[in-house]
């Protein structure tokens, strides 16, 4: 089973994969229902918006409900992509931006950790314990779940007694499907020896030092991937940074640069 794995220079703590998927199924629910694909005019409206090569545009639906239905599949499934007035934008980040805009602290939390948990999102020491009661209030509000037959495959509550062990160590995550940390390829490090294709250099350096460059790469891309409380309810995901609530306004202006032909 797939997992989310929260480590630091001294330790680790895992979480259950099926959490992740938890928080796809809740955030894309949320982004769903604001959407309203089935509503008055949607359709031709938001058919103007999606890249004329995705599938949607070749399949002859039998009912209004049969194109719901597939567009809200290809919303969930990441491989659908809107022009915004020219603007490439991707569906996930209009759900992401949603949990932000109308989701608790809790759930913008799980949708930050969908989305940055393959691309090592990080918290600082200084912010272990903040981060730790915000998972403590989840598990309090039943938002975030206490499945009992996956305890050996690591809880929110492993995740948050590892956070508070200790406030100097920074905690970095990554995904089980995904390259580990500490890594290379995050270090933008390259080995002496170009055919070195193993990475046996990188291995044979000390863990300190692996870690140490790892982190500072990490530290350069900083941004969304920064779990911190200043960037709380900031809606950073895209070009725009727009929520299903903007896009609906926008498809729904009279002023739109492109007026519906489907």
């Amino acid at each position: 089973m797939s997992r989310i794995t929260f480590t630091s220079p001294s330790g680790e703590a895992d979480l259950c994969g099926r959490e992740r998927a938890y928080m796809s199924v809740l955030t894309g629910d949320l982004a769903l229902a604001a959407l309203r694909l089935d509503g008055w005019h949607m359709r031709e409206r938001f058919m103007q918006a999606v890249d004329p090569k995705h599938y949607l545009h070749g399949v002859r639906f039998t009912s209004e409900k049969a194109w719901a239905d597939s567009a809200s599949v290809a919303w969930r499934v990441g491989d659908l992509m809107l022009d915004i007035d020219g603007q490439p934008c991707d569906a996930w980040h209009f759900t992401l931006n949603t949990a932000v805009a109308a989701g608790s602290d809790e759930i913008e939390l799980l949708a930050r950790i969908h989305a940055t948990c393959e691309i090592h999102g990080y918290v600082e020491g200084e912010h272990r314990a903040w981060l730790a009661d915000m998972i403590a209030e989840g598990l309090n509000q039943k938002i975030l779940r206490r499945p009992p037959t996956l305890r050996d495959w690591g809880t929110w509550e492993g995740v948050e007694t590892f956070l508070r062990s200790n406030d100097n160590e920074p905690v970095v995550m990554s995904y089980s499907v995904t390259e580990s940390f500490p890594n290379p390829y995050v270090a933008d490090w390259e080995p002496s020896d170009p055919d070195d294709e193993d990475d046996e250099e990188w291995s044979a350096l000390p863990d300190e030092r692996r870690w140490d460059l790892a982190m500072a790469g990490l530290r350069k891309r900083a941004g969304s991937i920064d779990l911190h409380p200043e960037m709380w309810g900031v809606r950073g995901f895209g070009p725009l940074g727009w929520s299903v609530f903007d896009l609906v306004e926008w498809l729904h202006s009279d002023d739109r640069t492109k007026v519906a032909t489907t």
